[in-house]
């Protein structure tokens, strides 16, 4: 019988890169940082799924959070597929 183990990884863009969250993390990690951590992720071909979750318009400023996402989501399928 196969065992099915979940791992979820967490990575919190910083409220100075992604504002446009109901929770903003002041001391989270730099746009740079979480595309290196995702190529690591990525290449361990160890990642079934992937989402990108919170993203409040109303909340955003200047569409920075939204643009980010947009960014994050296209590295993933480009560079990623």
């Amino acid at each position: 019988m196969a065992t099915l183990k979940a791992k979820t990884l967490l990575i919190l863009p910083s409220s100075a890169y992604a504002p446009g969250v109901s929770a903003p993390s002041p001391l989270g990690f730099t746009p740079y940082f979480v595309f290196k951590v995702l190529v690591f992720l990525f290449e361990s071909k160890k990642v079934i799924s992937f989402d990108i979750a919170e993203l409040n318009p109303s909340l955003d400023r200047d569409k920075l959070t939204a643009n980010l996402a947009a960014k994050i989501i296209d590295f993933v399928v480009m560079e990623h597929p």
